[in-house]
C-alpha cells in the first residue's frame, strides 16, 4: 500500500455512470466517517447500488468535479 493511500468502508449508494465493458465506474458512497455522500471513481467490476465495500485509494481535487476519491482496489 502506497504511503498516501486510504482505506474507506462504506456503501455504494448510487451509481452514476458505469462502463459494463471494462467495469468503469462513478458513483457516490457513504461511509460513517464523512457527514456527505463522496465521489468514488475507478474499476469496480460487478459491483451494484446498495453493495458494502472496503476500497482502498486516494484522494485527489479533480480540476471541473471536484474532490474525489480513486479506487485502486476493493475487498
Amino acid at each position: 500500500m502506497a504511503e498516501s493511500d486510504v482505506i474507506l468502508v462504506g456503501t455504494i449508494k448510487k451509481i452514476l455512470y458505469t462502463n459494463p465493458e471494462n467495469g468503469y465506474l462513478v458513483g457516490t458512497f457513504i461511509t460513517e466517517k464523512y457527514f456527505r455522500p463522496i465521489t468514488v471513481k475507478g474499476f469496480f467490476l460487478n459491483t451494484c447500488e446498495h453493495e458494502t465495500l472496503q476500497i482502498n485509494g486516494y484522494w485527489e481535487n479533480h480540476k471541473i468535479y471536484g474532490k474525489q476519491f480513486t479506487m485502486r482496489e476493493f475487498m
